[in-house]
């Protein structure tokens, strides 16, 4: 199969919807020195070539897909639920707090937006007096929910 045919104008079509691919055909228009229609024509030739795939979204590093997620799990020093607790509480991103008995003292669930945020909320809850030790459990999957 030969390669589709292609000229400087689609070339530069092609490079500006790289860098911008919601521009608007106005504007592509403009900067190539043609119609909107034949913009629009050359586009959708382009498309049906298949040299143009598709039109996608870049999302930010700083907005991610979806909240992380994760558990923490705490070992205190002694039996200083209660006083850990309020200081747990004033941390946004942990959403809930749980005692538990045996070796480990408390479970925590928190929300952040990004793994540095995480990373930062693991810091702060390791830094309240009477917590020993921190391990933390980002959550990869949700495999069902009963309640």
């Amino acid at each position: 199969m030969s390669e589709p045919k292609i000229d400087e104008i689609d070339r530069q079509i092609i490079a500006l919807l790289e860098m911008d691919a919601r521009e608007p055909v106005a504007s592509l228009a403009r900067k190539v020195g043609r119609s909107r229609s034949a913009v629009v024509e050359r586009i959708d030739r382009l498309l049906r070539l298949g040299v143009i795939e598709g039109f996608t979204l870049k999302r930010s590093r700083k907005v991610p897909a979806a909240p992380i997620r994760a558990y923490m799990i705490l070992k205190l020093r002694g039996p200083i639920c209660e006083r850990v607790a309020p200081q747990l509480e004033k941390i946004p991103e942990v959403k809930r707090s749980q005692s538990i008995s045996g070796d480990l003292d408390m479970i925590l669930y928190a929300e952040t937006g990004t793994l540095e945020g995480l990373s930062e909320v693991r810091r702060r809850v390791e830094a309240i007096g009477g917590v020993a030790e921190v391990t933390t459990a980002p959550i990869l999957v949700d495999r069902f929910d009963h309640s």
